[in-house]
């Protein structure tokens, strides 16, 4: 017999019957049954229903936590730092949890590859909201021609020990021209 079947575990196959040829080669068909039952595999996973969420509940609840007292004490420094290191949990987590779960790993991968393609609502200086994109291009523009200008309020600093030293009046700056052609 050319064709076989293989098992790991005696007993495990039976009933092997062989059906004829297949076309015009010299192997045949063989049909045989598993001779054991199926195990249910549980997985130890367990996923939120957000099918049946209250959103406004739910938002009612976030306005109700004092934010003020949660995060009394804390800088914008620790806040990023926490959110960086929960980030990096998760991501070790996923990358434990890779074989088991690939549906959330995958996700996380495409959320990652996606890129956002809009800036945002801006605010001008006198405090109107601009959303189209010419007139965001215009508040950006502004925003830039004003930082890299002499006459710029701003403060700059200079770091020194670069190998040049310039003299406060000829400090290298992007005139408001040059911003308005880019």
């Amino acid at each position: 017999m050319l064709d076989l079947v293989l098992t790991n575990k005696e007993g495990m196959v039976g009933n092997v019957k062989l059906k004829g040829s297949l076309g015009c080669s010299d192997h045949e068909v063989v049909e045989f049954k598993i001779l054991r039952a199926a195990r249910r595999v549980h997985s130890n996973l367990t996923a939120l229903d957000f099918r049946r969420i209250d959103f406004g509940r739910f938002r009612d609840l976030l306005g109700r936590v004092p934010w003020d007292k949660a995060l009394e004490g804390r800088g914008a420094q620790d806040s990023w730092d926490q959110a960086r290191k929960a980030e990096a949990l998760i991501e070790l987590n996923l990358a434990k949890d890779v074989k088991g779960n690939k549906k959330s790993f995958y996700r996380y991968i495409s959320d990652k590859r996606k890129t956002r393609e809009n800036v945002g609502p801006l605010q001008k200086e006198m405090g109107d909201l601009v959303t189209q994109d010419m007139e965001e291009a215009e508040v950006l523009n502004n925003v830039f021609a004003s930082a890299f200008t002499k006459c710029s309020s701003h403060t700059t600093q200079v770091a020194e020990g670069k190998g040049r030293a310039w003299d406060i009046e000829e400090l290298p700056t992007v005139g408001e021209d040059q911003v308005e052609i880019i």
